[in-house]
């Protein structure tokens, strides 16, 4: 047992991975909040809704590169956008997969999103901030 144990996750990784979902939420809240204010001034839904993403993956971007990662790596953008783009077409197709299989809607977007943590969480620390 105790071998097992000694083989998990360091201590320094636990702290990554707290810093990536402490600023993931925070990111979260602030993109939601750039979509309501958007909303509030009179924008349509979908103009609201790219913003705000647009506005999350900048945001998420700083703050994964200088507060989680650490990272000095240059030229990291357009890496993590085309990450972002094929995160969202895994998203589309579990949430596509769930709701055919009967999950209501609410239900598979929390269930989809909470699968997506740990897989962007390793795409980023394998390829984007490495």
């Amino acid at each position: 047992m105790k071998q097992l144990l000694s083989n998990g996750p360091s201590k320094p990784e636990l702290m990554r991975w707290g810093r990536f979902v402490f600023w993931g939420g925070l990111n979260t809240i602030v993109s939601y909040l750039v979509y309501c204010g958007f909303v509030f001034l009179g924008a349509h839904i979908f103009l609201a809704s790219m913003i705000s993403l647009i506005a999350g993956i900048l945001l998420g971007h700083f703050l994964n590169k200088k507060n989680v990662f650490r990272s000095e790596n240059r030229n990291t953008l357009p890496k993590y956008f085309i990450l972002w783009g094929a995160l969202y077409l895994v998203h589309i197709g579990v949430l596509s997969l769930l709701t055919r299989q009967g999950m209501n809607d609410y239900l598979a977007g929390a269930v989809a999103g909470g699968l997506l943590v740990p897989v962007s969480y390793f795409f980023m620390k394998r390829l984007i901030f490495k």
